[in-house]
């Protein structure tokens, strides 16, 4: 009796690599999960290793408006851990490749994604109190992803990024040991890259990233645009996420940067005011504070071509040059009459700024 089972078993499995067999089991699973969320689930074929793993093709999941939520050419799975009892699912690898994830939030708060969350953590589309289940995530690859989000709540249009309204394409790169539970999301990124419609340009970004509903945290950074390359350490403190639409007085920011270069350009695209002022300069030391009054301690600055400053200083009034004060405590200052001079009209905006010529 044993044997037979086994055998049965073991002849369900061979008939999985078949395609007309993957149709009809992923048209199964397609209906039941349709039938579960009361919503459009389909499911062109999959493959299934038993205890370790499940591949879906063609993975299509409207939301609850009858708009795409998710569609993923593939979506695999290789699973370490799957508890009923326990309300535990643990994933060593979760592939997600050239795939298409649409994040709507309404105006009460609520989002299109709430009733699988209530699914997982209530068994219901509905909201029930149950214990939910614990989802684990040893390390998730994208390729090829495509992510948007809308506040349906906030219609607004600004220049750079606008944090109401993303449309991130191309998205590729390594998350892992993902953390859900002790923070909205804490996880060591390797190698991500994307391209946002504002025109910002990530070609890489490697940290450990804590992610709260007050503050961002980037740990070995080491971000990289096509012009800009910014490492060590960085953190943004804020009230809610509504504050980065008035990032210039709202967002608090902390960093501690070695060997790195910044480039006005791509500063803009999260400050927008800043885009008449052009700078590109290589930094270490401490910078803290909002865009609207910036402290720097034991800054080393290189710009142009022999410029060199080292010291404390302080900005008040940025992004408007002309009512900003700098306070500048030089422990040295080295330059010379033209690279000072591009300096200045490059950060003003005034190709007309001359120093007197007694600075020869």
């Amino acid at each position: 009796m044993f044997t037979s089972i086994i055998l049965v078993f073991a002849a369900l499995v061979f008939s999985l690599q078949f395609r007309p067999v993957q149709t009809y089991f992923a048209q199964r699973l397609a209906a039941y999960l349709s039938e579960e969320l009361n919503t459009r689930v389909a499911i062109s074929g999959l493959y299934i290793q038993p205890f370790k793993s499940l591949v879906l093709e063609g993975l299509y999941i409207q939301d609850l408006d009858k708009d795409t939520l998710l569609h993923a050419k593939v979506l695999s799975l290789n699973i370490n851990e799957l508890s009923l009892n326990r309300r535990r699912i643990s994933i060593s690898t979760l592939r997600l490749s050239t795939a298409q994830f649409y994040l709507k939030k309404y105006e009460d708060k609520s989002s299109n994604l709430n009733f699988i969350i209530n699914y997982f953590n209530t068994g219901s589309p509905e909201r029930k109190e149950r214990k939910p289940f614990e989802l684990i995530f040893k390390e998730i690859k994208l390729d090829r992803v495509t992510f948007k989000y809308k506040n349906l709540g906030v219609e607004t249009k600004v220049n750079g990024i606008n944090y109401n309204d993303l449309h991130i394409q191309n998205l590729k790169g390594i998350v892992r040991d993902l953390d859900t539970k002790n923070n909205l999301a804490k996880a060591s990124i390797k190698g991500l890259s994307f391209r946002e419609k504002s025109g910002f340009y990530l070609k890489s970004l490697s940290t450990l990233a804590i992610i709260d509903s007050n503050k961002m945290e980037f740990r070995g950074l080491e971000l990289i645009t096509p012009s800009s390359i910014i490492r060590n350490y960085f953190v943004m403190e804020f009230k809610s996420f509504d504050d980065f639409n008035q990032f210039n007085d709202r967002v608090y920011m902390n960093g501690r940067f070695s060997k790195s270069r910044v480039v006005s350009a791509d500063i803009a695209y999260f400050a927008p005011a800043l885009s008449k002022n052009y700078f590109d300069v290589k930094v270490d030391g401490r910078v803290s504070g909002y865009v609207k009054h910036l402290k720097a301690q034991k800054m080393n600055i290189l710009s142009g071509e022999k410029t060199v400053l080292k010291g404390d200083f302080s900005i008040k009034g940025l992004p408007v040059i002309k009512n900003t004060l700098f306070e500048l405590e030089f422990d040295e200052l080295a330059t010379n009459k033209k690279d000072f001079e591009r300096i200045i009209q490059r950060i003003s905006g005034n190709s007309n700024s001359k120093l007197p010529d007694v600075f020869n």
